[in-house]
């Protein structure tokens, strides 16, 4: 077996679990199957494997090695495996669950999808600049080959990318070259920050008030029952609604970042998190833009919920505070807190938040309530939390660890199957019961207040769990774009129409499920009564039916890949 450098690394996820075993010393058998090598037959792939653990490779058994198929033998925990052949390549995130012997699939890549590239935060998309001759990609530290970009329909396109951080090098006319520097963290598109490019060579670049590509993303119920989403890179919103003519409206600030949406039931409220202003939206479009914070550069933090009060409060991580349907600002000092990682209404319907305290001996870790008199009651916590959702009593935290901590300040925390988990938290069910996924979309699992937490699987991999949600009847729903499915957690699965892969879910008061793809630039809906399907595609000015296939949970993987195979050759696609 021979070691080498991983390239991009994403999200995968395997067949079907159940309750997790306890944790325990024994390597779990993974079976590893191989789809699409063309030169498989004749070398077969060397492997390599990264123990995001220990930050560092790991030297596997790999026993029945043959043409297509091999078995890896892995304790619990997390792992890059990175797969090259001559010609192919596959490199995939590996949660492993204790207790469990996988059999999955790994589509080796011989050729494959283009991502594209788009400066959403500057308008800079397509030819950038235009007398740029060609573009190349590698890691910030230069310790890769770099990777050729593709020029295709007046945009720049990577076929995969290696790196988190990366460096761009433009080739221009006149033989110098550009450099911009790329954060792919944050975000599926990329966001360009200028180095040292001219001010001359970006005047020709293609200036846009916002992106000509649109991605709604998160949706929310507004007034009289429309249906609005927040189109970040496109720098507006989109609402669809009952008697009312699909719509987008810009957000008056241009290139302001869309962070966040709030639905209420007389506007709707998008925070901008460059400028740091909320816009109010009517349902006729009408907007008024409200000066937040005054900062002299923002960072993506800026977090915006509904009160209890009626009021919107939000944080930029250094203040707290609120605004009301007039647009009065009200802000609460933090003293010597800390700073604020997330906020949320408590069952007790007061403002609660998270955050570190660095000073001296009495920082660390905080949960906090905010008093009558406008004073903040604070409590230790036993680490820093970067999330939080509401639950009766209490709340859910988490970040590196997860604790259930009530009302009073008392932390109980989880017990979770895999180190390094790193939870993310989407909703917490009528029984108190929290719905979470790890870090990388590869799981499904839920936490008790007693700290017990279930993991499975999800029924078709590679997953990449976008969105979890709970509708009126308590039925969780899951959003898998990578296994191009809606899953209607242990009841079955809904099969997208083609080329649509939702991401985030909404129900809404009549019980359809609405859903976002910001890839495919679709907005749709499954109503509830006759469980035909419409989506909207942008710029919302055609409507087309998006029937959705249907495969019920039959008790076996098996089944269930029979059933998906005939739904998606049944026509369960349009």
């Amino acid at each position: 077996m021979s070691t080498m450098p991983l390239g991009a690394i994403f999200a995968f996820t395997l067949l079907v679990g159940s309750t997790v075993a306890p944790l325990g010393p024994h390597t779990q058998q993974i079976t590893v199957n191989l789809i699409g090598c063309v030169d498989c037959p004749v070398q077969a792939p060397a492997v390599a494997v990264w123990d995001e653990g220990i930050d560092a490779p790991l030297a596997p058994s790999v026993s029945e090695r043959s043409s297509h198929r091999f078995v890896l033998s892995l304790p619990p925990g997390y792992y890059g495996v990175s797969l090259r052949t001559a010609k192919c390549t596959a490199n995939r995130y590996l949660g492993v669950l204790p207790g469990y012997n996988r059999v999955f699939d790994v589509s080796m890549r011989c050729s494959g999808p283009y991502v594209r590239l788009v400066d959403a935060m500057h308008g800079l998309a397509g030819a950038m600049p235009s007398s740029v001759m060609a573009i190349s990609m590698w890691p910030v530290q230069g310790d890769e080959k770099p990777i050729t970009g593709t020029v295709h329909s007046g945009a720049y396109y990577f076929d995969e990318t290696n790196c988190g951080y990366c460096v761009l090098r433009l080739t221009l006319r006149d033989g110098t070259t550009g450099t911009l520097g790329v954060n792919m963290m944050s975000a599926s598109n990329f966001t360009l920050t200028r180095h040292n490019v001219s001010r001359a060579a970006l005047s020709q670049a293609k200036l846009v008030r916002g992106s000509p590509f649109n991605a709604p993303e998160k949706l929310v119920q507004g007034p009289k029952g429309t249906i609005w989403s927040l189109d970040r890179l496109g720098n507006r919103v989109a609402v669809i609604g009952p008697g009312l003519r699909p719509h987008e409206y810009d957000l008056p600030t241009p290139f302001s970042d869309a962070g966040d949406i709030v639905g209420t039931p007389r506007f709707v409220w998008v925070s901008e998190r460059r400028v740091g202003k909320i816009v109010r939206f009517a349902v006729g479009g009408k907007r008024s833009e409200f000066t937040l914070v005054h900062r002299a550069f923002m960072t993506s933090s800026l977090r915006t919920i509904l009160g209890a009060d009626g009021r919107i409060w939000f944080t930029d991580g250094w203040n707290v505070g609120c605004i009301n349907e007039q647009g009065v600002v009200t802000n609460f000092r933090l003293h010597t807190l800390g700073t604020v990682n997330d906020l949320a209404v408590g069952s007790d319907d007061r403002i609660w938040i998270v955050g570190q305290d660095g000073s001296g001996d009495k920082g660390g870790p905080f949960m906090a309530t905010l008093d009558d008199q406008g004073g903040w009651k604070r409590f230790p916590l036993a680490f820093e939390p970067s999330t939080m959702r509401a639950a009766r009593g209490g709340f859910w935290i988490a970040g590196s660890s997860l604790s259930f901590v009530d009302n009073q300040g008392h932390e109980r925390p989880a017990k979770l199957p895999v180190d390094d988990l790193g939870p993310k938290l989407y909703v917490v069910d009528p029984s108190n019961r929290l719905w979470f996924s790890d870090k990388y979309g590869n799981m499904i699992l839920h936490a008790d207040i007693d700290g017990s937490v279930t993991a499975s699987y999800t029924t078709f991999g590679p997953a990449g769990i976008s969105d979890m949600v709970i509708d009126h009847a308590a039925t969780v729903w899951i959003a898998e774009p990578h296994a191009h499915v809606v899953e209607q957690y242990g009841r079955g699965l809904s099969l997208p129409p083609r080329g649509v892969n939702p991401r985030f879910l909404l129900p809404d008061s009549s019980d359809n499920l609405w859903y976002s793809d910001p890839n495919a630039d679709v907005i749709g809906v499954i109503v509830s009564k006759t469980k035909r399907g419409r989506c909207y595609a942008f710029r919302l000015a055609t409507i087309k039916n998006c029937s959705f296939g249907r495969a019920d949970l039959v008790g076996s993987a098996l089944k269930n890949k029979i059933a998906l195979a005939n739904l998606k050759t049944q026509g369960g696609r349009s």
